[in-house]
């Protein structure tokens, strides 16, 4: 990092500016620790001007106590919040990669647009990484109301190793912030506003719903949804005045334009429910057009496109790695710093880390799976597990399948699955193996009438022998047939009601670790 004088910053090193915006600048850092610890991080610092603004203060705050409950693999982790002297900071997770619009622009300098399966999947870990934001709970279980109201590509992050990640909920709404924004305030990029949120009214869940849409429209179509002088753009945002996509790119997949239509409805009860419910509409259009969507396959098109410049980056992180953490200094790996040089001390550390942050060791889990025979629980069970440990490890078929340790946001979690097999599952293991469960999955069979009746008989056993456990019903075959079987109006009553529905493909793999992720969210 030549020409760059790192900085002590209490047990941070601050190794160079990577960014600045309205409210902060953000530092590549490092932190180090005992037995030669390190590791690069990003340290997100109120402007120094600005120290003194109290509503600005209170924001900042706000969005580190909000980020201290965001632990999610679509979603930049935070690792700390304190403040050191008069600089309030959050340090959080350094990605390696660019933003979703810096991506985009790169592709139209390339001619080398992101392909479809790519957008697609780009797509659904945003509405997966959202989901859990609009779900999250407090401590004492509490919804949380959290709104993001700044989905765009800026906000969207990939690494060059295919992850997704959102960013940045300094604008984030959620019930229980220090500071409320006023009536009639607008916050948010213009770009990607819903009608509400431009005419600055309350705004919900939805509009982040309609974000993701504006975003899909552009990477589908080439061109942003509104376009012109920025208040030409806000009176087009407050009427939801747009080009049909299928105006401008006719030969969109039909299963898209039902999508896009949907989440970018002006009114938001005519939107999506969730993001659950438009992340299944892009899972059906997935299965419907045969891609097989993956990490490694974004991770291709990121290189492709960041290829020349990938190794000077990969250099400079080796370089921050070779950095001696001694203050005002650039020191080459187990080269010692100029002799006579002093170390000034470190400014006094106020302690208010959110202990939240970090989350506390995970215990150790049961987990039932039920179904009527001939729903796929076995054959989940093994894409599960080839999904999740690598070797050639085949899962007993019967009673305990699997005990092995599970990484869920970095908390170790050992998960012992059972698979209940026969026509009365519940009653027939009753009392020794069903009461000890912590979670249950239950399989319905998109393509059979019985299945999702079944397994309602099943919760309601379940129910009535354990009492209510956390649980996730998972609608599998779903790629095998266009006209389902299971009522899909019945499904969204369910979803409605509280119920995890998430649709699967045992045969593809398509949502099965999602499913057990998804529970093992619910049980921790």
């Amino acid at each position: 990092m030549e020409g760059v004088t790192p900085k002590s910053f209490g047990k941070y090193l601050l190794l160079d500016p990577i960014g600045v915006g309205g409210m902060a600048e953000l530092y590549r850092a490092k932190m180090t620790g005992d037995e030669g610890f390190e590791k690069i991080i990003a340290v997100k610092k109120i402007l120094p001007h600005l120290v003194g603004e109290k509503n600005l203060v209170d924001a900042f705050i706000s969005e580190a106590r909000l980020a201290a409950f965001l632990q999610h693999e679509n979603i930049v982790r935070t690792y700390d919040f304190g403040r050191m002297g008069d600089d309030y900071f959050i340090a959080m997770e350094y990605l390696f990669g660019k933003n979703l619009r810096l991506v985009m622009n790169q592709a139209a300098d390339l001619s080398l647009p992101m392909s479809l399966v790519n957008v697609l999947f780009v797509i659904s870990q945003v509405l997966i990484g959202l989901e859990y934001a609009h779900e999250l709970t407090d401590f004492s279980g509490s919804p949380l109301g959290v709104v993001h109201r700044d989905v765009s590509p800026q906000n969207i992050f990939l690494t060059y190793g295919g992850q997704v990640k959102i960013i940045d909920f300094g604008v984030a709404k959620a019930r229980s912030q220090i500071s409320s924004t006023q009536y009639g305030v607008i916050k948010g990029k213009l770009a990607y506003m819903s009608p509400e949120q431009a005419s600055g009214a309350t705004v919900d869940h939805r509009t982040d719903i309609f974000a993701v849409g504006a975003i899909l429209y552009e990477l589908l179509t080439g061109r942003r949804l509104y376009s012109g002088e920025p208040m030409e753009i806000l009176e087009k945002a407050r009427t939801a005045s747009f080009t049909p996509a299928g105006e401008i790119a006719p030969g969109l997949p039909p299963r898209l334009t039902e999508v896009l239509d949907k989440a970018l409805a002006a009114k938001p009860d005519d939107r999506y429910l969730s993001c659950g419910f438009m992340l299944a509409d892009i899972e059906d259009a997935v299965w419907e057009l045969s891609f097989r969507p993956s990490a490694k396959g974004l991770s291709r098109y990121m290189r492709e496109l960041f290829g020349e410049i990938i190794p000077s980056e990969e250099s400079l992180l080796r370089d921050a790695m070779g950095t001696d953490s001694r203050p005002n200094g650039v020191y080459a790996r187990d080269t010692p710093p100029p002799r006579g040089r002093s170390v000034p001390a470190a400014p006094a550390e106020t302690a208010v880390t959110l202990k939240a942050a970090v989350p506390p060791p995970a215990p150790r889990k049961n987990v039932g799976i039920f179904g009527e025979a001939g729903t796929g629980k076995t054959s989940i069970l093994r894409r599960y597990t080839e999904n999740l440990f690598s070797g050639d490890y085949t899962p007993t078929v019967g009673l305990m399948v699997e005990k092995k340790p599970l990484n869920l946001e970095g908390r170790e979690l050992v998960l012992t699955v059972w698979d209940f097999a026969g026509r009365d599952a519940v009653n027939d293991r009753l009392p020794e193996n069903v009461k000890m469960l912590d979670g249950v999955i239950l399989v319905a069979d998109c393509t059979r009438e019985t299945s999702l009746g079944a397994a309602q008989r099943i919760k309601a056993a379940l129910d009535r022998a354990i009492g209510e456990k956390p649980f996730v019903l998972v609608v599998n075959k779903t790629d095998l047939t266009q006209s389902w079987a299971v009522e899909r109006e019945k499904l969204s009553e369910l979803a409605a009601g509280g119920w995890t529905i998430i649709r699967t493909s045992a045969r593809t793999g398509v949502g099965v670790t999602r499913a057990f992720m998804t529970l093992a969210e619910q049980m921790l």
